[in-house]
């Protein structure tokens, strides 16, 4: 029988760890649970010309943008909601209206106590939590979050 020397070994281990790394898949994880449905009754109703999200404002492609709706326009920043087509996935799109800059978007799969996304970090830019449909905003809204919106929360903190 033939016995393998330390450094063969040593580098047919480091490749299976450099190679192992190499996997192709970018951002997150893709959830193996079930998801529950994103609750945002404003996502049923029909679409209208101001519902269309600008052209550059990205979201990811497992992400239907049929399903855009303009939630709320509130000092100068657009706020859009959109799901996925299973309806397992909520995004948030916050823009400032007629401007190329600044707009940022967030997805989050599944409801989290009502909480479904909130997003920040942009200058201008609010941080800005999509909530569902009958969420209780109360506690929020005694720590600072303003609700704009049926669906949205915005905080200046």
């Amino acid at each position: 029988m033939k016995r393998l020397s330390l450094p063969v070994v040593a580098a047919a281990g480091v490749a299976v760890l450099l190679l192992g790394g190499c996997s192709g898949q970018t951002g997150p994880a893709e959830q193996t649970a079930p998801s529950e449905q994103v609750e945002l009754k404003a996502l049923d109703r029909p679409a209208t010309a101001e519902d269309t999200l600008p052209a550059m404002v990205k979201l990811p492609e497992d992400v239907n943008v049929e399903t855009t709706r303009l939630l709320v326009t509130h000092e100068g920043v657009q706020y859009f909601a959109t799901e996925s087509d299973d309806s397992t996935k909520a995004c948030l799109a916050v823009v400032p209206v007629g401007g190329n800059d600044g707009w940022i978007t967030g997805c989050n799969g599944g409801n989290n106590n009502g909480e479904i996304i909130m997003v920040s970090g942009h200058e201008g830019a609010l941080p800005t939590k999509l909530v569902s449909d009958g969420f209780d905003s109360g506690t929020l809204e005694s720590s600072g979050w303003i609700k704009i919106a049926d669906n949205i929360l915005v905080s200046d903190l």
